[in-house]
């Protein structure tokens, strides 16, 4: 409930003001109130203690909206690391063997037609092996400060869905590339926050230019995804690596998103924004033909593969959603470089690379 004017409790609980938990590393110079917190309840069941933790929060808080999770004795959902309030407040949280995002897959009708139009923006042919094609604004290899895009064959007539939002592209002159975009065979959209600097290419994928100004480490910036359910796909995120860098919402369509990523921050390296349906919407993602998985480097796989599956029992107990292990890790045919498919609840499919056998990869490119 909503309160104008000065809070009932406030002349008896002065000394509780609303916490604040600043941002480390950040370019925002405010800090952030946490908009979700664990209560472990030792004393006793979830249901029978929640009226008197949300009474106490609500004091403590005041009129801040509090997202409250309480946890059985035991339980905990966030096995390698903090919770994602945490994670902002510390600045880094402990990555493990995930580390690096290296690139996406989408499938295409005409790998060299899509190519072609991707070049037309900017982007270069970085690499390339039997069938596939690999485009950017500069190489995958690690350290992991580029996402690159890998053009693989799909269907003809492939359906694009609703899960693929947007690729957001930052440089010097946006809007040279939104030309070069139509030209090339580009639709002009509207995209998730209103953008109308969006072109839809020939394979169905929105691209968004924009001018983000100096530092910017790689011109193809960010991923966005449209996700049933944020908060569990947050928390699968931090359980492959990534970091919370900022989150977002839109007062007027309700909807709200959070900015992922492995480096230090959203401009020192590419980043995934996820964002949930809009208000009083329940239709759950299409998530089409076009966008394949993501790629992500892993110093040791079957270590990645066993804390995902740690995470997945853990959530269990906890009756929260997570996500899913598709394919333990093995050899990919005619490759040899070994990876793992994990799912998200939405049902995004990461791929963990053995970070090695990828690097042997990207040599022999």
């Amino acid at each position: 409930m909503q309160h104008s004017g000065t809070h009932p409790h406030t002349h008896r609980h002065a000394h509780l003001r609303r916490p604040t938990v600043p941002l480390k590393p950040t370019n925002r110079p405010h800090a952030v109130a946490p908009r979700h917190m664990l209560v472990r309840c030792d004393g006793g069941s979830p249901a029978a203690l929640r009226p008197q933790v949300t009474r106490r929060m609500g004091l403590a808080m005041g009129t801040a909206c509090v997202s409250l999770q309480l946890l059985q004795p035991g339980c905990n959902p966030f096995p390698f690391g903090t919770t994602p309030v945490a994670a902002a407040a510390e600045g880094a949280s402990e990555l493990g063997p995930v580390s690096h995002l290296l690139h996406i897959v989408l499938k295409v009708g005409d790998v060299r037609a899509a190519a072609d139009y991707y070049q037309a923006v900017g982007m270069s042919v970085v690499r390339e092996r039997p069938g596939n094609i690999f485009v950017g604004y500069g190489p995958e290899t690690p350290p992991g400060d580029r996402m690159v895009i890998e053009l693989a064959q799909g269907k003809e007539d492939a359906v694009v869905g609703t899960g693929m939002d947007h690729l957001l592209i930052s440089l010097d002159d946006p809007r040279k590339a939104y030309r070069a975009a139509v030209a090339a065979g580009g639709t002009p959209v509207k995209v998730y926050g209103g953008r109308t600097d969006a072109v839809r290419g020939p394979d169905g994928v929105n691209l968004v230019f924009t001018n983000g100004g100096d530092g910017i480490a790689d011109p193809l910036c960010r991923l966005v995804l449209n996700v049933d359910k944020l908060e569990p796909t947050r928390l699968f995120m931090q359980g492959v690596g990534m970091k919370f860098f900022e989150s977002r919402s839109d007062s007027v369509t309700g909807r709200k998103s959070v900015v992922m990523g492995y480096g230090r921050g959203p401009r020192t390296a590419a980043s995934v924004e996820i964002v949930s349906p809009p208000r009083g919407k329940s239709d759950p993602v299409v998530l089409g033909d076009v966008f394949g998985r993501f790629a992500v480097s892993s110093t040791d796989l079957d270590a990645s593969v066993a804390k995902v599956q740690q995470s997945i029992r853990l959530a269990k107990e906890a009756n929260v959603a997570y996500g899913s292990v598709l394919r333990e890790p093995f050899a990919v045919p005619r490759i040899g470089t070994r990876i793992a498919e994990v799912a998200d609840p939405t049902g995004y499919v990461y791929a963990l690379v053995n970070t090695d056998d990828f690097m042997k990869e990207f040599e022999q490119a």
